[in-house]
């Protein structure tokens, strides 16, 4: 058995009262931005078409693009879409309710790892309203309700190892294995139990009994169902096939340093950004804090001169003055903050994220007996450890990978510190909500105008199908070209992106070289507020008739 916990683990009311405000926050959201337009974004068209191939032929087909199983997140999307009718409005609504599923996991997984309802809340709360979180919980990408299983398998997974409990192993493997099937990473989870249940407890038959059920389980459903998919599809979901792995290995071999300190860094800023409202709160002496930063500061500082890295160093969801990724050219265009600005975050980034992990160390090592005993802690250590290391290895690597360890790591970081631990002053709670506030400001106003430009872009895409010029001769973003092609799903385009031809060209410039405007759409953006807009431009030469490249739906 554990230690005693810091904090009570059972529910009292002022458990539910917090969870039922957070939840209301987190609903208030769609009910202020809506749910935009019946568009896909992002890359959800492609598990789009997984949802809507399954309901019109009662077949589960991949896109050729889909690299995961996608298997249960197909069945939660066609749940929804079976009550409400086929819309990406429909779609969103299923990652906004997984959104909510994640929120209260969080919660849940904070106070049975011993967190007081303060710190618990506060953990959820900059968890769901982080701007990652937010902005694709208005896609239907695979992250939100793949995160969410995560954290329920790791509540109940580590109520086994607080409790023994056989019933809250079954529930956690369940979950695991419900992971597994949305995204293969989720591996991880049972890999994880077995190495917290056996370290904490090494000569305990029980314990590796325990771990041998929960990754026999998960990788015996995860194999069959790799071969179901190969059987009904022809082919593997990437990382499952041995020879694939070891090219890629063989060749991503030399460029894996650069790849390790490249992305350690992005690791670094962004976790320092993600758990900022945790780190403002802790209780920590001004030395540590100094000397943590200054180090931050140096290192992230160092490597991206040395490496010649852009800012942001991170990327996919969290770009230079918005959210969520650009698929068409023209970026330039755009507004960008100054430099400075640009620096100033990643300093604040670097020093917050080697906070974080100075702060975790004093409150651990000190104890490093009694933290060992602590298999629920190890658990998440190991999850987040197992989760990221592969991900630093290769690109590409994305912001988003980075934020499934933002629950996690700030319950790691809670649950360690010490009964005797003060509590911190009133000017630092203060800081730390006014982070929070910026979380929740920057969140909507970042979503929003996401929402708003893609709306924008897709109006003028439409309005050249009405014209008669289908997708084979436009380039209009991945989502737009993946998701109307009607070529064989297992079929590539002959140029990256589903691009057949570019004699329209969707982009942010007026302008290009040897192309002419063709039309163009106006949007209010908010962040920075004004007027803004998006442009068809036609190649000048060699242009095509309507109904010789129209393709009818």
């Amino acid at each position: 058995m554990n230690s005693e916990p810091r904090s009570s683990t059972r529910f009292e009311s002022r458990d539910w009262t917090a969870l039922a405000l957070l939840l209301a926050g987190w609903f208030a959201l769609p009910l202020l931005l809506g749910t935009g337009a019946p568009i896909p974004l992002n890359d959800d068209w492609a598990y789009a078409q997984t949802v809507r191939t399954l309901l019109e032929t009662g077949e589960f087909r991949r896109p050729s693009w889909t690299w995961v199983p996608a298997i249960t997140h197909t069945a939660w999307g066609a749940l929804f879409t079976q009550v409400f009718g086929f819309t990406f409005q429909a779609l969103r609504w299923s990652s906004l309710v997984a959104g909510a599923f994640g929120l209260a996991g969080a919660f849940t997984l904070a106070r049975r790892t011993g967190v007081a309802t303060a710190g618990a809340a506060l953990l959820a709360a900059t968890f769901a309203f982080n701007p990652v979180h937010v902005h694709l919980a208005f896609t239907f990408m695979t992250d939100v309700p793949f995160i969410a299983l995560c954290l329920w398998s790791l509540v109940f997974l580590g109520d086994h190892l607080r409790s023994g409990s056989w019933i809250a192993l079954i529930a956690g493997t369940a979950l695991a294995i419900a992971a597994t099937l949305s995204r293969q990473t989720a591996l991880v989870l049972p890999a994880a139990f077995a190495v917290a249940a056996v370290l904490a407890r090494p000569l305990a038959w029980r314990a590796w009994l325990a771990a041998a059920l929960c990754v026999g389980a998960v990788g015996f459903v995860y194999l069959r169902a790799e071969e179901w998919l190969f059987a009904t599809g022809g082919r593997w979901s990437r990382l499952y096939s041995v020879r694939d792995a070891s090219k890629f290995i063989a060749a991503a071999q030399p460029a894996i340093p650069f790849h390790l300190l490249k992305h350690g860094v992005a690791t670094l800023v962004a976790l320092g950004w993600f758990l900022l409202p945790l780190t403002l709160r802790a209780a920590a002496p001004l030395r540590l804090r100094l000397a943590a930063s200054a180090l931050g500061i140096a290192l992230a500082t160092f490597l991206m001169l040395r490496l010649d890295l852009a800012l942001p160093p991170t990327y996919n969801i969290v770009r230079d003055l918005g959210l969520g990724p650009l698929t068409i050219g023209g970026h330039e265009h755009l507004p960008h903050a100054p430099r400075w600005l640009w620096w100033a975050l990643t300093a604040l980034g670097a020093a917050a994220g080697a906070q974080a992990i100075a702060f975790f160390l004093a409150r651990t090592l000190p104890r490093l007996r009694e933290t060992l005993r602590r298999a629920d802690l190890l658990l998440l250590l190991a999850f987040s450890a197992g989760f990221l290391l592969p991900h630093l290895a290769r690109p590409p690597f994305f912001d988003r990978y980075v934020f499934t360890l933002v629950a996690p790591l700030g319950v790691a970081l809670l649950a360690a510190a010490s009964k005797r631990e003060p509590d911190a002053p009133r000017w630092r709670r203060v800081a730390s909500l006014a982070a929070l506030a910026l979380f929740v400001l920057f969140s909507f106003v970042g979503t929003r105008d996401y929402l708003v430009r893609s709306e924008a872009k897709w109006a003028l895409l439409q309005e050249l199908r009405a014209q008669g010029y289908g997708e084979r001769v436009v380039v209009g973003g991945i989502e737009y070209n993946g998701w109307f092609d009607d070529f064989d799903p297992y079929e590539r385009a002959p140029k990256d992106d589903f691009v057949w031809d570019d004699e329209f060209v969707a982009s942010y410039a007026p302008s290009q070289p040897g192309y002419a405007q063709h039309a163009q759409q106006a949007y209010m953006r908010w962040l920075p507020f004004g007027e803004e807009r998006v442009y068809v431009l036609r190649r000048i030469e060699r242009q095509s008739q309507p109904a010789e490249q129209a393709l009818p739906r």
